[in-house]
């Protein structure tokens, strides 16, 4: 996603994220922790609180998740739908 940072003091985790991607609002940086997007020294870290150490590289890697297809009869279900005929058409001459 971004470019990796590395702490030059030691910290904890979240501040310094918050600190150097600005642009990003906390709870995102926090879904990141939950879902091991965040990266240091290339492990994953979950904690909030993880402590940094001054030379310590933390990068954030965020992979998409992937698309929930519907479960299969609903998929055939839609496409034998479309094979029927419409009701007007099966209608007789009275209408």
């Amino acid at each position: 996603m971004s470019p990796e940072r590395t702490a030059t003091e030691a910290a904890e985790l979240l501040p310094f994220l918050i600190a150097n991607w600005p642009d990003m609002k906390r709870t995102r940086l926090k879904q990141w922790l939950k879902f091991s997007s965040v990266r240091v020294n290339g492990k994953a870290a979950t904690r909030h609180d993880h402590p940094l150490k001054p030379g310590d590289k933390v990068s954030i890697k965020v992979e998409r998740a992937p698309v929930r297809r519907p479960p299969r009869c609903r998929q055939a279900w839609r496409s034998c739908m479309r094979t029927m005929p419409s009701s007007s058409s099966t209608r007789g001459p009275d209408g």
